[in-house]
């Protein structure tokens, strides 16, 4: 699955045409049909984009094989109409008459905006309402579609408020009706609840562009570290976003071994592993001949990962998702540790998994 891109560039052959605000669909087969697009271009007309014209999406642009004088022809999402209206009337008036009603009733013309949708179609409105069979239960975050059949599969309902905000994807099957500016489900607010928290911009595989962060804490007591992990895992319950942990210790020899790893969500597992094989090695205080590969690693100008790793008899590891990792960092803070954080970039990676492939052959000796 994919998450739709709601406020992402669209991007035309000649140039930036606008950004996204909606997405419409057949609520028979919930198959996406348009995006709402918001022209760049001045009066910033929103426009009915179909998704034949899409070239390629992604979670942060929209790219489109038109231009934008083509992106400006097409049919506007809001529509102005001008309705009659009866009013009590004469601008010259005395208010004594408009309270007592005695004021002749006079016609006029008023523009009325409504939103143009093809028959048989429906926009979702990110932020809309949604209600359980018994009650209110939260917004709509996001949506998640199949990339090989362009259908919506599920909504993602965001609960909550502030650190105690959960989103959950709320399969199209449990939806019973769609109303504007709301949608209404089958489930109840208790099977709403029971629902798994999904971290939506982040449930499929590693890009370059993923905004995951790995959090290092160098202690050197084994039990420090322990507490350590309790602690992540309670901010996992307590819906941050914290898919995996691990601590490495280090032997009498100084070799560097896994003690303790857990998946504490199911993605980035093969990530995971590449990144823990590296870093046991520059933990390793006889893996000299391997560290040449990682003695510039990204982002650490004012840091040297391989030092800190290498005083510490103990390291705890934390795959996190990087809006939560000053938080994390602070909760880590209270520990009696070195504390130091990297992106997980392309350039990271390719780093550890070169760090890990240079040392396997060692460790296939012993």
């Amino acid at each position: 699955m994919i998450v739709i891109p709601i406020h992402a560039d669209v991007e035309c052959t000649d140039g930036l045409g606008g950004q996204s605000t909606y997405v419409i669909v057949n609520p028979a087969t919930w198959q996406v049909t348009h995006f709402v697009v918001r022209e760049k271009r001045f009066p910033h007309t929103e426009r009915l984009l179909p998704v034949d014209w899409i070239v390629e999406t992604t979670l942060e642009s929209i790219r489109v094989h038109r231009t934008r004088d083509e992106l400006a022809t097409l049919k506007p999402f809001v529509q102005i109409e001008y309705a009659q209206v009866e009013r009590p009337g004469g601008d010259e008036l005395p208010v004594e008459m408009l309270w007592i009603g005695n004021a002749p009733m006079v016609k006029e013309w008023v523009p009325v905006e409504h939103e143009y949708v093809p028959q048989g179609e429906q926009v979702i409105h990110q932020g809309a309402h949604v209600e359980a069979s018994d009650g209110y239960v939260g917004r709509i975050e996001d949506y998640l579609m199949d990339p090989t059949t362009g259908r919506i599969t599920g909504l993602v309902l965001r609960r909550g408020h502030l650190w105690n905000q959960k989103e959950v994807a709320i399969p199209v099957s449990q939806i019973s009706h769609i109303e504007e500016n709301a949608i209404h489900l089958k489930l109840d607010e208790s099977a709403v609840k029971s629902l798994p928290a999904v971290p939506v911009r982040h449930r499929y595989a590693w890009t370059s562009d993923t905004d995951v962060d790995l959090v290092m804490l160098a202690l050197d007591e084994q039990r420090a570290a322990d507490e350590a992990l309790k602690v992540l895992k309670q901010l996992k319950n307590e819906t941050i976003s914290v898919y995996h942990i691990a601590k490495i210790v280090k032997g009498q020899s100084g070799r560097a071994s896994i003690e303790k790893a857990e998946a504490l969500d199911a993605q980035y597992d093969a990530l995971f592993a590449g990144i823990i094989a590296g870093l046991v090695e520059l933990c390793s205080s006889d893996a000299a001949e391997v560290h040449s590969a990682s003695a510039d690693l990204p982002g650490q100008k004012r840091m040297n990962v391989r030092g800190t790793l290498q005083a510490r008899n103990t390291i705890v590891v934390a795959l996190i998702d990087d809006r939560w990792t000053a938080w994390v960092i602070e909760v880590l803070g209270e520990f009696d540790g070195q504390l130091t954080r990297q992106h997980v970039s392309e350039a990271l990676i390719a780093q550890l998994t070169a760090v890990a492939e240079m040392a396997e052959p060692k460790r296939m000796a012993h």
